[in-house]
């Protein structure tokens, strides 16, 4: 699902989704950007806040609960001279885009482990250690 809502109110598509297909938290995954973690890096996690997130303010606003499985896609602190909302928004250059690219294999086959073998199985996998 890509919300067609703005980024404050997914929790209102999420919901509304989760409602119409009966689909309980643990079946869902949130996808989203983090400006917190450095371009190209994935973290998986059952629960959280939503370490300043509007999109995922919204959903556990709105679902109730921070039992609420996401995926943070890194995309890395913008340059100062940028705001971070226009920051999120620009496209990528030819390397952020090469990076990202690269990671979309791993970022699939994260999403499959976590489906066929667990979340945990899945967190200790793929998760991006701090080196």
């Amino acid at each position: 699902l890509k919300p067609q809502t703005f980024m404050n109110l997914s929790g209102n598509a999420v919901n509304a989704i989760m409602k119409y297909y009966d689909i309980p938290k643990s079946n869902t995954l949130i996808v989203f950007d983090d400006l917190d973690l450095p371009l190209g890096t994935i973290r998986l996690r059952k629960s959280g806040s939503a370490s300043g997130h509007n999109g995922m303010n919204s959903i556990i606003t709105i679902l109730k609960s921070k039992l609420i499985p996401r995926l943070r896609i890194g995309l890395g602190r913008p340059p100062k001279n940028i705001p971070p909302k226009n920051y999120v928004l620009q496209s990528f250059s030819r390397n952020e885009k090469r990076i990202i690219d690269e990671l979309l294999p791993k970022t699939i086959a994260l999403i499959e482990t976590m489906i066929l073998q667990g979340i945990d199985i899945a967190m200790n996998k793929y998760n991006t250690r701090k080196q």
